[in-house]
């Protein structure tokens, strides 16, 4: 299955999650937080009506954690880490210290490899626009064997899940795209074709060309 780049992955539909937390409301026994909840009609709204309520950010954020802990894999893991990502912000305690507690845990259960399952519930733990790509792969990989033919996979396979199909094809040569490679292909196509056309139409030699012909 082709993951979604962290931008992406991080638009979620804002009647897709007020119906999910929508199912949490019918225990609360607060008519506040119901009431912060029922009048949210977007996205930013929701979000500012739960910061600004402790109470409300306390009552989601169990019952978000709640669900992040029962997950079965790192995808749906994933899922319920943006909920909370996007519903408290970097400014509520209680979810920072989680966030550190689990980045912890899924860092000390890294194996032989680091997988793309494991990145992508990483990215969302820590600030990632401030970091390379390169330097949190490399972090990530810093107790494991980093050269054997698992792990470069893994490592490819994150690298195109991110658009950065250059460092991919650093990783593995075209004929070792099977598997879950596969999925990226045409995304690969896309990039060769853009990079192949950049080359053929620098803007200098297109200049040289029209002044050479005029």
């Amino acid at each position: 299955m082709k993951r979604l780049d962290y931008k992406t992955s991080r638009m979620v539909d804002f009647h897709q999650l007020y119906a999910f937390l929508n199912t949490f409301i019918a225990t609360c026994q607060n008519d506040r937080i119901k009431t912060l909840f029922y009048v949210s009609e977007s996205m930013e709204q929701l979000q500012l009506n739960i910061q600004d309520d402790v109470q409300a950010c306390e009552f989601f954020f169990k019952k978000l954690k709640c669900c992040a802990d029962q997950a079965d894999h790192y995808i749906e893991l994933e899922k319920f880490v943006i909920y909370m990502d996007l519903l408290f912000g970097m400014h509520y305690t209680p979810f920072n210290q989680y966030k550190k507690n689990l980045l912890n845990v899924i860092i000390r259960h890294i194996d032989h490899y680091f997988t793309s399952d494991e990145y992508c519930v990483i990215r969302h733990l820590i600030p990632f626009e401030q970091y390379p790509l390169e330097e949190i792969v490399e972090v990530c990989q810093s107790h494991i064997d980093q050269n054997n033919e698992a792990n470069r996979y893994f490592t490819c396979e994150i690298y195109l899940i991110e658009g950065q199909y250059k460092q991919a094809l650093s990783l593995v040569d075209e004929n070792e795209f099977r598997g879950i490679l596969m999925d990226y292909q045409e995304d690969l196509l896309r990039y060769k074709r853009r990079n192949t056309w950049q080359q053929l139409w620098k803007p200098s030699e297109f200049v040289r060309y029209q002044q050479r012909y005029a």
